[in-house]
């Protein structure tokens, strides 16, 4: 199984990747600027829920910038997702990304 989400936007956008409890783990994480000229900025992080103000947050990618028609390959750094938490990405304005996660 793979996901594919297309993140575009006028503001900053908190996406979820896969869900909190869910079964799916990911082996690799490519993320995709394909922004025709600007850079794109982009967090990810593990939160055991998406809307609760005392939510558990563990970031691991941070404001991480990536050049227009460049790419990120996540593989050893991702951690596992177990007991109730979610995989989150938040993009920055207008920033045009592509994840895909296997």
């Amino acid at each position: 199984m793979a996901i594919y989400k297309n993140l575009r936007g006028s503001t900053a956008v908190t996406t979820e990747l896969v869900a909190p409890g869910s079964s799916f783990l990911p082996k690799k994480i490519q993320v995709t600027n394909v922004h025709s000229s600007a850079a794109a900025t982009f967090s990810l992080f593990l939160q055991n829920t998406s809307t609760s103000s005392t939510a558990s947050t563990f970031v691991f990618v941070n404001k991480k910038v990536i050049a227009n028609a460049d790419y990120l390959t996540l593989t050893d750094e991702i951690p596992n997702i177990i007991g109730g938490f979610g995989l989150y990405a938040t993009t920055g304005s207008s920033d045009e990304i592509d994840i895909f996660l296997s």
